[in-house]
């Protein structure tokens, strides 16, 4: 392997790559990272990143190569939940495919989806019931992540996304006969996540107690608890819940970090 202990590459620097590779510089890493978006590269390179033009959609082995410069590479590009029919999977696989081998460590951001929904507590050693098409397509890419040869294939599986512009509450707020009041909430922020994954990046290749991680907050107060809690503190109308069916929901473990790591979640 020809790549560069202190170089990380991001395969996709938006909501949660292009943070993550700012504060990644501030410890002082080289970050190499892709947009698919050409008025982004300037964006990317005033923070400090050494930009990559790259889409899913045309062939360009050149930006892949790029990548392949770092010991650690993190793919951050979600499914099209928009189009559940876009073989994702198939795009992880070419991308596990490519850079096996060429790097040391890969890290694969996934989601805690691929659990399902069915009413139970689950952690990283939990059966897998992806109940949508793009679950099953994370499940796929999950598992060619994991059996990348000649590098250390990672999975984290993040909580619903929250951040300064990401909340379910500004879409619920207002909204009645909102389901399922008494299940769970299972969110993490975008600040834990970057903290999360930089300490991961810190640690030594080949380190790794385990390949799987649930990142997602401890505290798992009720849907319509935390949506109105959020709503008074935005002075939003809150939502009113339906309570006329029973709740569905599962209640996502995400200890096996914190202890590992001596994490501590400390937003949501």
């Amino acid at each position: 392997m020809n790549t560069t202990k202190n170089t990380i590459a991001i395969l996709g620097c938006g909501w949660l790559g292009l943070p993550l590779a700012a504060a990644l510089i501030k410890k002082g890493f080289h970050v190499i990272g892709t947009t698919s978006r050409p008025e982004r590269l300037p964006l990317l390179e005033n923070e400090g990143i050494e930009a990559v033009l790259y889409r899913t959609d045309i062939e360009n082995v050149n930006a892949l190569d790029r990548l392949c410069a770092a010991s650690q590479i993190i793919i951050t590009i979600p499914p099209l939940r928009n189009n559940p029919q876009f073989e994702y999977a198939k795009i992880v696989e070419l991308w596990v495919s490519y850079f096996e081998n060429r790097c040391e460590r890969l890290v694969f951001t996934s989601s805690i989806s691929v659990y399902g929904e069915s009413t139970r507590k689950v952690d990283e050693t939990s059966l897998l019931l992806p109940a949508t098409p793009v679950g099953q397509q994370l499940v796929a890419a999950e598992q060619a992540v994991l059996q990348a040869k000649g590098t250390e294939g990672v999975v984290l599986r993040l909580g619903g996304l929250i951040g300064p512009d990401r909340h379910p509450i500004t879409h619920l707020s207002g909204r009645h006969a909102v389901p399922n009041p008494n299940a769970p909430i299972n969110l993490v922020h975008q600040l834990d996540l970057i903290a999360a994954i930089s300490l991961l990046m810190e640690r030594p290749l080949g380190s790794l107690p385990r390949q799987v991680y649930n990142l997602v907050s401890p505290q798992h107060p009720s849907r319509e608890t935390y949506y109105t809690q959020q709503a008074q503190q935005r002075n939003l109308p809150a939502p009113i819940f339906d309570h006329s069916q029973p709740a569905v929901g599962k209640t996502v473990l995400g200890e096996a970090f914190s202890t590992d790591f001596g994490f501590e979640y400390k937003n949501v």
